[in-house]
């Protein structure tokens, strides 16, 4: 932490005087949709005939990708990053896909992934309400890549922070994976 103050600083400077609403957040997690608590409330007397099964194990998975401004007046729809090209509970006779669904070959972002969902889902919502120039912060994992636009400038985190200066990280997240 002590090592980023210089760069939290500079982070702080360049966004002084900007409105919260032009400032922007977006954070990438993983949603294991299949497995089961791992505790439960077990009373001393049923501990005995309470099992484990392989479902508290489940690696099935999928990454959530969430992005809001600063002061929540405008949230993105959740992207979703999976497996599948095209999964089967979106085939028709069902309706499509509620939210924008993005294929990878192990359900994480990377590099192309980032940039097709920069292009697609935030520029396009992001002019869809303003025109204004937006800050984007963002971890600086390396799938970020080289992101540009006219009228959005990326705003990286120093290593290891996003925990402490990260607004989704400081709970938004966890809200959103309990709901």
């Amino acid at each position: 932490m002590s090592g980023s103050a210089a760069r939290i600083a500079e982070i702080r400077e360049t966004l002084r005087g900007v409105p919260p609403w032009l400032i922007y957040n977006i954070d990438e997690t993983g949603l294991f949709y299949r497995c089961l608590p791992h505790r439960s409330y077990v009373s001393a007397r049923e501990r005995r005939s309470a099992r484990g099964s392989k479902a508290m194990r489940a690696k099935d998975r999928v990454t959530a990708v969430l992005c809001v401004n600063a002061d929540g007046s405008h949230k993105l729809p959740i992207a979703i990053i999976g497996k599948a090209v095209r999964p089967l509970c979106f085939c028709p006779p069902a309706p499509g896909c509620p939210v924008p669904f993005f294929s990878q070959v192990n359900s994480w972002m990377d590099g192309p992934t980032m940039a097709y969902w920069f292009a697609s889902v935030l520029v396009q919502e992001v002019w869809r309400v303003t025109t204004e120039p937006v800050f984007l912060i963002m971890d600086n994992a390396p799938s970020d890549g080289e992101l540009k636009e006219d009228g959005v400038t990326i705003v990286c985190l120093p290593p290891n922070t996003t925990s402490m200066y990260q607004p989704l990280d400081m709970g938004i997240i966890s809200a959103v994976k309990r709901r």
